[in-house]
């Protein structure tokens, strides 16, 4: 290649596409979908799942639009999965509800207490809180909860369940009738596979971020390790697109990881450099290759092919792009830590405390993190300062126990006064569920769970991580 080729390239790889681009994309470009779009369909309400479907049939698109055999391979062997999720769902946000009715009829009852104590019928001659606070009253600030479950419990009738037929599985194979990519020969697999352990080692895109994904998914005697399922479907793009000469490619995808996306400052610009070089490289007829995220897309595609979109659905793809982006986070291994060594690091840091530590947390495996340790951390410094902050002493005990047949449960528990004046408890109680709320996102980050409990008849508070024992690098032996 001449220097001025060199240069020309250069330039081509850095450029920002023009109107006039744009406007050719989406008159003559091939469309290509994912695999997280595809399963979208299932975590997205019907009114949203509609739009989509509407844009993918619009009659001066639907001829552009394909995927490849990869994407359906891994939307078959994943969907089963998200349909569970869902049905999931229903009882992790119904014991949510059950929890605030709790909350709130504990309150009120206690106010009501405090009130009846004050004697303010007997002892003034102004006050009377029984038109504001009463037992009517207490039941009717649960009303709405109540509806809510009997919502919950007529939405989770029409959930599609594991043994239910299945309708947006036909609905995709109708929406890419003859639109679906042949897959990767035996011998480009294998040539993939081996090109794929010098890519990761270099990071280069895509899927070097995946250089951890566990498990082999099989097909006609052919094995395709999940690891490489990007690598997988970048090939076949480009047989594609090598095959039948396209000027223009767009990937619309739901991972928003880095070995995609080209990003400055959080934000995506657009794709990766070396996948923009690669594909103009090896693919000459291109003239551009571009990236949307679903929601984008749904943006775009309303204006350019004058598709009639409902905002709410956009919004609504978007959330769940951005959830999906959280979880993702959750399926990558960042760091390992040993858990012993932080909660001893925390400790440390705040003198004041003594803490009677179990034994069966000094012989805890090390943690697999999904996200990066300062969550932990930051989780950790929580629980202790809520410690040092609302507790009765400074004393902490810290127990390791298996609170289920695949979770393993650390525990931290102090005493504390069941009876402040009130001033005091209403201040204690907004300043400790801000730190709950605090504790339970940092560790949602790195892939656990936060049960936080507060038990007056012991005079306790209990914090407990919940680690899922697929997080430790070996299997915990607890009695």
């Amino acid at each position: 290649m001449s220097q001025n080729n060199k240069l020309s390239h250069l330039r081509r790889l850095h450029e920002v596409p023009s109107d006039a681009t744009f406007k050719a994309i989406w008159e003559k470009g091939l469309f290509i979908f994912d695999t997280n779009v595809l399963l979208d369909l299932y975590r997205v309400r019907e009114t949203a799942r509609k739009d989509i479907v509407k844009t993918l049939e619009h009659p001066g698109f639907k001829s552009r639009i394909w995927v490849t055999f990869q994407s359906i391979m891994e939307f078959e062997n994943s969907r089963l999965n998200v349909i569970h999720e869902q049905r999931k769902r229903f009882d992790e946000v119904r014991k949510v509800v059950e929890t605030a009715k709790t909350d709130v009829n504990q309150i009120l009852h206690k106010l009501m207490n405090k009130l009846t104590e004050l004697q303010l019928s007997q002892r003034h001659s102004l006050i009377d809180p029984e038109d504001y606070v009463n037992n009517d009253i207490v039941e009717g600030n649960t009303k709405f909860l109540t509806a809510f479950t009997d919502y919950l419990d007529i939405q989770e009738t029409k959930q599609q369940d594991l043994n239910d037929q299945d309708v947006i599985k036909p609905l995709v194979y109708r929406l890419f009738k003859e639109r679906v990519g042949t897959g990767l020969t035996k011998e480009h697999v294998t040539s993939t596979i081996s090109e794929g352990k010098s890519r990761f080692n270099d990071q280069l895109p895509p899927g070097f971020k995946d250089h951890d994904k566990p498990g082999i998914s099989y097909l006609q005697k052919v094995e395709y390790p999940k690891k490489y399922g990007d690598l997988f479907l970048w090939e076949e793009i480009k047989a594609k697109v090598i095959k039948d000469k396209y000027e223009y490619v767009v990937l619309v995808t739901g991972d928003v990881k880095e070995d995609w996306w080209y990003k400055v400052g959080g934000k995506n610009l657009g794709p990766r450099k070396e996948l923009l070089d690669e594909l103009y490289s090896e693919c000459p007829s291109v003239k551009n290759f571009w990236m949307y995220n679903t929601f984008k897309f749904l943006e775009h595609a309303k204006t350019q092919l004058n598709v009639l979109i409902d905002d709410d659905s956009i919004q609504e793809v978007k959330e769940v792009v951005t959830f999906n982006s959280i979880q993702d986070e959750y399926d990558h291994v960042v760091e390992v830590i040993n858990l012993y060594h932080s909660i001893n690091i925390v400790l440390r840091q705040n003198s004041g405390l003594n803490a009677n530590i179990s034994t069966q947390l000094t012989n805890l495996p090390d943690i697999k993190l999904f996200g990066k340790a300062q969550w932990l951390n930051e989780a950790l410094i929580s629980i202790f300062q809520n410690v040092a902050n609302h507790g009765n002493d400074n004393e902490i005990d810290i127990d390791v126990k298996n609170i289920a047949t695949n979770v393993v449960g650390v525990t931290f528990s102090n005493s504390f006064d069941p009876e402040p004046s009130n001033t005091e408890s209403i201040k204690e109680k907004q300043v400790r569920a801000k730190g709950i709320r605090r504790i339970s996102y940092a560790l949602n980050v790195v892939g656990m769970s936060f049960v936080y409990d507060e038990d007056s008849n012991q005079e306790v508070f209990k914090a407990t991580i919940e680690i899922p024992v697929s997080r430790f690098t070996e299997t915990p032996s607890i009695p």
